[in-house]
């Protein structure tokens, strides 16, 4: 979360938490003013403006990869929330016996079923190492099981937040679109059973360069 004088809830670039990014940028490239978000919610922007979550008002944009975050689109316009920190569903608990949440320095959705999630939780359940890629490739029963099971549990949670908020569009983006086969009938399952009025789910128009585009958007609009 990108603040004036700090970044928070960056655990993995150290020196981050001090780095008062708005004022650097404005400074390096003497701009009068600078806009500034997360690569999540650039991604919705873009997906809103020209791609997968044109027309779609209430929006939703699930960004599947090393981590897990959604954008919520209204109007045209990305949800922040108070804090900036909207849709940031990789720190909601897996369930009520879950105890380790942000203020233990967990993300216990995403460490479970994002890209780096599923290894590691393949891993525990099964040893060796195997990428995301070649767990969604995999066609040996017990990879399939550790998979489906990270999967569901993470349908679960985009069915609540499609319940919640009554998106008329769901579009999935990330590097794990790769494997976009493998994770839509687990989303598009739950949703059907769960949510009143489902909605459709889409793949993301832009798979390599969301982030850029909607980082261009607000200067051309």
């Amino acid at each position: 979360m990108i603040h004036d004088d700090h970044i928070a809830f960056a655990p993995n670039i150290p020196g981050w938490e001090d780095l008062a990014l708005p004022s650097l940028v404005a400074e390096r490239f003497a701009a009068p003013r600078v806009a500034v978000g997360n690569d999540v919610k650039a991604a919705g922007l873009a997906e809103a403006t020209w791609g997968a979550l044109r027309g779609a008002d209430p929006g939703v944009y699930l960004d599947l990869g090393t981590g897990i975050a959604l954008a919520v689109v209204a109007d045209g316009r990305v949800w922040a929330g108070a804090h900036g920190a909207a849709g940031e569903i990789g720190y909601l608990l897996r369930d009520r016996a879950d105890r380790a949440g942000v203020a233990s320095g967990r993300a216990p959705l995403e460490e479970h079923a994002s890209g780096s999630g599923l290894a590691r939780t393949a891993a525990a359940a099964l040893g060796g190492t195997r990428t995301a890629a070649e767990l969604l490739a995999s066609a040996d029963e017990r990879v399939a099981a550790v998979v489906d099971e990270a999967l569901d549990t993470l349908a679960v949670h985009v069915a609540n937040v499609a319940t919640t908020l009554d998106p008329a569009r769901i579009a999935v983006g990330g590097g794990m679109t790769a494997a976009f086969a493998r994770i839509r009938p687990a989303l598009t399952r739950r949703l059907a059973e769960a949510v009143p009025y489902p909605p459709a789910l889409v793949r993301a128009r832009y798979a390599e360069d969301a982030a850029l585009r909607g980082a261009v958007a607000p200067a051309l609009a």
